[in-house]
């Protein structure tokens, strides 16, 4: 940069900073100054800056003003949001003393929003906390910034306007709220009377420990024999791999859907009863009525320990579970940034948008594929698990149960979370940016949205007016289990014919969607982690190529082909040579590292702009290259060929964790937004300090979703299975 540019920038911000400091230091001081004695104050004292601020506020206010005493002035003056050190790297965000501001009796804190050429020739906010008697309302509270704007700030800064104010209030109790809160109550109770029954039953056995102990007996005697007898030949390889979308856990049985993925032979038909089949069916011989069982379904015991067992079926292709993990690990990672970058109130921003530009980095701005792993693992799972039943069934299977099961597993606790956020959020913190925050909740209009799942097409604009903007993943994927039935027909239909014939068409056209798409719009597929890009480029990237399902669906393809071979037993322990594996791994890690920190071209320091065709090449192939590394990955990891990989995505201790991914899912973005706008001061961006950050968000995400799943996830699939217990009872 030449040395006159930089020279010009440091005394346009020189200047600013001595002009904005002795305006609020020296004059602001005076502020209040007029209204001890307002006699003559608009008539001798025109030019005071008390008159020149305050003028043509209403009489309560103006009266109020004047009844200050000098104590109570300062206070309001203390409260005041001044200019601080760091404006060089972005400190423009003076949100004086919010606490002590609403700790004033009857004044109100508001936090108001300029915009000027601050910088030789862009434009940029500024943020400022003022504190004002609780009799000014919001006009008059909009008359002293205009007055200010328009006396005082324009004199030396003519471009500069006032693009938004919010002033902060009180949360109140309305019906919505008292629903809610008894809605809680409600399940919270529920909990407390399951648990306590659950516990009863433990403890008091009324003579059933004979049978209990014979039946155990009995079973271990039959694992014994079978066991004995069956390791002369292959041991079926059974997984338990949450149900049929990545995101939620496994149930062993629903809705004659099994919810396991057999790789080997020799498991048709239900398995023999285990240890601990005798142990459950020994407990189930209590004659329990339907209202006891209703309040078993949400026992905190129970659901607790179905979360934290890590006993698995053997051959489980457990792998999945690391891999689920740590996708959901780094969309925090890549979350915990983003939310800072955009709406945080990071004093050193520059410093922050900065980091983008640095190599290591890259990997925390573009966490795009983690969410395309969900998709391949959605796409396996339902194909393998869904041509199985239509092979047991002779071609039969009743959709409508497979929908119905699907809409009652993800909608509960998503709209469970909706209504929290909406109703009880505002409660949960306060702080400068809290309000602004509040009143840009767009769920009261487009909540309906989410419960059908057409969030992503509409609004039109998901990337402003959207509710809970992170729950596009389950619009999409919920939009690939509709019109999977098609797909799977096909393929069970014509067999690998049709496999290969529906991937490479709805591949085909998904690549022609994205490249039309891309020319169209002119979109960079890294616009939104990209500090120079518009925000109209960051829109239009997000609501046009993000989160569409035409343009996602590659990885989700590639997850049915793997799904199908599997089915078919395509796959084989041992049947490639070590040298083409260890080849196949480089190539898959060659591939992957590209598909992360190919665009550092575009985000560096001195980025260097994509051609047309550059960004049609990315945008058309990124996907579809990492559902390969994934089908890959899955292919060496239960086939022989993992090695160290396959024993760190197979450690137990992913297990429990993979079980609370849908929920942290749903809540580690709204932890995240109660994390930043509730911070009462800036933050010093550092690296050391993000970590901090980041290890307190995902410890916190996942705590939380610990809770969701034990009190609302677990106990509405309980419920799904006794409703349909219940109604398979009655038809006999």
């Amino acid at each position: 940069m030449p040395v006159r540019n930089c020279t010009l920038r440091t005394m346009w911000y020189i200047k600013i900073y001595i002009v904005l400091f002795m305006v609020l230091q020296s004059q602001v001081g005076n502020t209040f100054d007029g209204f001890m004695d307002g006699a003559s104050m608009y008539s001798s004292r025109k030019e005071t800056f008390s008159a020149m601020v305050f003028h043509g506020v209403s009489e309560k206010c103006n009266k109020t003003l004047r009844s200050l005493n000098t104590d109570e002035r300062w206070q309001y003056f203390d409260s005041w949001g001044k200019p601080g050190s760091g404006i060089l790297s972005g400190n423009v965000k003076w949100f004086g003393a919010f606490d002590q501001c609403i700790g004033i009796p009857d004044a109100k804190y508001c936090l108001v929003n300029v915009l000027g050429k601050f910088r030789t020739n862009k434009t940029f906010p500024i943020w400022c906390g003022i504190c004002i008697p609780d009799a000014c309302n919001n006009s008059d509270v909009s008359t002293v910034v205009e007055n200010f704007v328009e006396n005082v700030t324009r004199r030396y800064f003519p471009s500069i306007r006032v693009v938004d104010l919010s002033c902060y209030e009180e949360p109140s109790y309305t019906t919505s709220v008292v629903f809610t809160i008894i809605l809680c109550c409600i399940i919270l109770a529920c909990c407390a009377v399951g648990t306590a029954i659950e516990i009863s039953q433990e403890s008091f056995q009324n003579g059933k420990e004979d049978d209990y102990f014979a039946a155990q007996n009995g079973a271990l005697k039959h694992e014994k024999d079978q066991g004995e007898s069956s390791f002369s030949h292959e041991i079926p390889k059974v997984t338990d791999v949450m149900e049929t979308t990545p995101l939620l856990r496994a149930n062993k049985k629903q809705n004659g859907v099994t919810d396991s993925l057999e790789l080997e032979p020799g498991q048709e038909k239900d398995p023999k009863p285990t240890a601990e089949d005798a142990i459950n069916n020994t407990q189930q011989l209590k004659s329990n009525g339907l209202l006891v069982e209703f309040f078993l379904c949400f026992s905190l015991l129970r659901n607790t320990r179905d979360v934290l067992k890590t006993d698995v079926a053997p051959g489980t292709v457990t792998s999945l579970y690391g891999l689920r993990v740590m996708s959901i690990f780094w969309i925090i990672l890549g979350h915990v940034y983003a939310f800072s970058a955009i709406d945080g109130n990071v004093e050193n921003i520059f410093v922050l948008l900065g980091k983008v530009e640095n190599f290591s980095m890259t990997v925390i701005s573009n966490t795009y594929p983690a969410v395309d792993t969900f998709f391949f693992l959605s796409g396996l799972l339902l194909m393998y698990n869904v041509m199985k039943i239509l092979k047991n069934n002779n071609g039969e299977i009743h959709w409508g149960k497979l929908y119905l099961h699907r809409f009652l597993r993800l909608t509960p606790t998503m709209m469970f979370v909706i209504l929290f956020v909406v109703q009880l959020e505002p409660f949960v913190d306060k702080g400068p940016l809290w309000q602004r925050h509040v009143d840009e909740q767009k769920c009261d209009n487009y909540w309906w949205t989410n419960l059908l799942y057409i969030s992503n097409f509409y609004p039109t604009n998901f990337l402003v007016d959207g509710c809970l903007l992170w729950t596009w993943y389950l619009s999409v994927d919920m939009q690939f289990f509709v019109i999977t039935p098609v797909i799977i027909y096909l393929c069970y239909r014509y067999g690998y014919r049709g496999v290969f014939g529906t991937s490479v068409f709805l591949g085909t056209a998904s690549i022609i969607c994205i490249a039309v798409i891309t020319k169209h719009y002119d979109i960079h597929s890294m616009a939104n982690s990209m500090p120079r890009a518009s925000p109209s480029s960051k829109m239009e990237e997000f609501n046009y190529l993000y989160i569409k399902p035409y343009c996602r669906i590659h990885p989700y393809l590639v997850g049915l082909v793997v799904g199908y071979f599997m089915h078919k037993r395509a796959f084989r322990a041992k049947q490639l040579n070590w040298p083409f594996a260890v080849i196949f791994w480089f190539i898959a890690a060659a591939v992957a590292l590209s598909v992360i920190y190919g665009p550092f071209t575009a985000l560096r320091e001195d980025p260097r702009p994509w051609t047309m065709t550059e960004k049609i090449l990315y945008n058309t192939t990124r996907h579809l290259a990492w559902g390969i590394i994934l089908a890959w990955v899955t292919y060496a990891c239960e086939y022989g060929y993992g090695g160290y990989v396959q024993e760190f995505l197979s450690a137990r201790f992913w297990i429990p964790l993979g079980r609370l991914t849908y929920s942290t899912y749903l809540v580690h973005c709204a932890l995240l937004n109660v994390m930043y706008f509730g911070y009462r001061s800036g933050l010093l961006f550092s690296t050391q300090w993000w970590a901090y950050i980041y290890c307190g968000a995902l410890l916190l995400s996942h705590g939380i979703a610990f809770i969701l799943v034990i009190t609302i996830e677990y106990p509405c699939a309980n419920l799904e299975k006794l409703l349909f217990r219940k109604n398979r009872k009655d038809q006999k």
